[in-house]
């Protein structure tokens, strides 16, 4: 974690593949309705090697759309269960 900022909803964490890329991902959230919540999430990219750049250059919305689908079923598997997933 990089940056927290509870009364602002805001976190920021940065994940590393060593050699590869490192990625900077910020989640906003917001009120929306009563019980709802708006949640923004930024995802921005620094490559390390060719292959990371490569990576980069390769991810279209579409590419995001499926890497990012994984992130939000496993977010909807924790919701519904209310507990972490075991490895």
């Amino acid at each position: 974690v990089t940056r927290y900022e509870s009364a602002a909803a805001l976190i920021e964490y940065r994940a590393v593949s060593p050699d590869v890329r490192v990625s900077r991902i910020t989640v906003q959230c917001r009120p929306a309705a009563a019980a709802r919540t708006l949640v923004e999430v930024t995802y921005r990219y620094t490559g390390l090697s060719e292959e990371g750049d490569a990576y980069i250059d390769a991810m279209t919305k579409r590419k995001f759309a499926e890497t990012i689908e994984g992130w939000a079923s496993d977010i909807r598997a924790y919701l519904a269960r209310g507990t972490p997933a075991t490895p």
